[in-house]
């Protein structure tokens, strides 16, 4: 396996767990916005 390889697969997969850190941090504010609405 070549050094470019293995670095584009390093590229997708911090690029993935961004894209599920944000779909996290959307559902918290959306939880905490919900919650700040029904008090």
């Amino acid at each position: 396996m070549s050094i470019a390889c293995i670095a584009m697969r390093d590229e997708r997969e911090k690029r993935r767990n961004k894209e599920i850190k944000w779909k996290i941090l959307a559902i918290n504010w959306k939880k905490i916005g919900e919650a700040l609405l029904n008090e």
